[in-house]
């Protein structure tokens, strides 16, 4: 079986969803299937990762229609070179398109009915995008049950600068509509908008995504511990994301959370920040801290993960984020809001503690708990490594693609 998948750029650049393909595809290949990559920016040097051929006066064009697009309120539209992606080798040669996502200006919607009747097409839904009009997600707006229109967020990713998001809704949905392709959700509350959205009636699969189980696993170096100059005796708090001032990220509600606790408690903690743009981050917390930065050996991310007592991770919007599924593949327990997908893994009394949306003082609670109970967190290290090897492991939810990717191809 050879499998396309297609996505803006190849890895990082597209965060959860391009982490996921990459490391989806290299499982796929492990297990025998003809897996490739199909982006606009390759940043992997594979051969199996293809850049998608655009000309340089096409290239021009686009860049001249997205100024006029964008300034009358549409995003993506633009991308002319989306309609002849299906005469790509890799599409043409493949059993399988599966597409991890088509907005960030480089497809256009209204392409998408001529590529979906060329190929059988699973398309894994990351985020709301496919069903609003305009956002990736929603928030507390439910408008992209009705038709949007009047938007109350036209900054939220991918922002508009016109409310043009009714009839936006209203195209994609009829693109949609002409497109033959299932959904696959990782989440039970993806799964459940999709049933109270445009997409509803279409087959649907529940696949929860996955971590390399192998890679992201307890490990007990305890020189590292001495080699970041942290006490023996501390307790380590991580916390981890790709832009510390997105709002969305909820590095401020962290912020408040880690300032109300305890004098005593705060005197035993120590901070680690994994990503970009940590420095001075916990200045004023009375808590220390140290920023590691962006780390992309996966071996010594998880290395870290395993030294830290617990994860935190106080987003305002998620749908199933990867980093929690590390945490827990490593054995440390997760803080978080009940927010998305994050109440399939993050499981109070068993897997972590779950605070109520945005409420800092429930937060640090959840963290004082965990932090203050050694017997707790002991039993939760163990219940958070078997739940990532029974229901998160790599190789198995590969399985499942394959599956599914047979019964597609064989409608």
């Amino acid at each position: 079986m050879k499998v396309a998948n297609l996505l803006y750029s190849d890895y990082t650049v597209c965060g959860g969803a391009g982490i996921m393909m990459l490391r989806q595809h290299e499982a796929l290949r492990s297990l025998g299937v003809d897996s490739h990559i199909l982006c606009r920016v390759k940043t992997v040097n594979s051969p199996q990762v293809h850049e998608i051929k655009i000309s340089k006066n096409m290239k021009r064009l686009e860049y001249v229609l997205m100024q006029a697009a964008r300034r009358l309120g549409f995003n993506d539209l633009h991308c002319l070179s989306s309609y002849s992606i299906g005469d790509e080798e890799v599409i043409e040669s493949a059993d399988v398109v599966h597409i991890h996502g088509i907005h960030g200006n480089f497809f256009s919607y209204l392409a998408l009915p001529a590529l979906t009747k060329k190929k059988p097409t699973l398309f894994s839904l990351h985020d709301m995008w496919c069903f609003t009009g305009h956002c990736a997600s929603s928030y507390d707006c439910e408008r992209w049950k009705t038709g949007c229109g009047n938007c109350p967020y036209p900054q939220i990713h991918p922002p508009v600068r016109r409310d043009t998001t009714r009839l936006v809704w209203k195209l994609k949905k009829r693109a949609f509509e002409n497109s033959p392709f299932e959904i696959a959700v990782p989440s039970r509350k993806m799964l459940e908008q999709v049933e109270e959205s445009t997409l509803k009636g279409r087959k649907v699969h529940y696949v929860p995504l996955a971590v390399d189980t192998e890679i992201y696993r307890p490990t007990h170096d305890w020189g590292l511990k001495q080699l970041l100059g942290i006490g023996e005796k501390k307790k380590v708090v991580l916390f981890c994301t790709n832009d510390m001032k997105n709002h969305y990220k909820g590095g401020d509600l962290l912020l408040k959370a880690l300032a109300g606790m305890s004098e005593p408690l705060k005197r035993k903690l120590h901070l680690l920040i994994l990503g970009k743009g940590g420095q001075g981050f916990a200045e004023g917390t009375g808590i220390e801290a140290m920023d590691l930065g962006y780390i992309s050996n996966e071996r010594l991310k998880a290395a870290i993960y395993s030294l830290a007592d617990v994860f935190v991770h106080p987003t305002r919007s998620d749908n199933f984020p990867l980093v929690i599924l590390e945490s827990l593949a490593c054995g440390t327990p997760v803080v978080s809001f009940m927010v998305g997908g994050i109440p399939d893994m993050v499981r109070p009394g068993l897997t972590g503690y779950l605070a109520r949306f945005e409420d800092v003082g429930d937060f640090a609670n959840g963290m004082t708990c965990l932090l203050e109970d050694d017997s707790l967190l002991d039993r939760m290290r163990d219940n958070c490594r078997e739940t990532a090897v029974k229901e998160y492991d790599l190789r198995s939810y590969s399985k499942k693609l394959i599956d599914i990717y047979g019964g597609i191809s064989a409608n």
